[in-house]
């Protein structure tokens, strides 16, 4: 009995993580905001002491390192103009059956 819940704990805690990964490697702005949501409610909600440095601590720091300043990630290609390759017209081969 004890084994299936130790397995089932540790299962239930790998697949936390994972979600949490894949939480702020695909939706990096949705997960800062429900970060700051729940670090703010730490922050004004909790009478223990802790659990309001907590909550200070688990607060998302600002950054601002793309050009555009809004989330600092330099991924939308709105900040800088984007280089276009020279257009390669398709050429398409038939195939000599044998």
């Amino acid at each position: 009995m004890t084994y299936a819940i130790a397995q089932a704990l540790i299962i239930g805690g790998i697949v936390a993580w994972s979600a949490w990964f894949a939480s702020r490697r695909l939706l990096p702005t949705a997960s800062r905001r429900a970060q700051a949501r729940v670090a703010t409610w730490l922050e004004t909600h909790s009478h223990n002491a802790r659990l309001h440095r907590l909550g200070h601590a688990m607060q998302p720091v600002q950054t601002s390192s793309g050009g555009c300043g809004s989330s600092g990630c330099s991924s939308c290609g709105a900040c800088a103009p984007v280089a276009r390759a020279e257009s390669q017209p398709l050429t398409f081969h038939t195939r000599i059956k044998q």
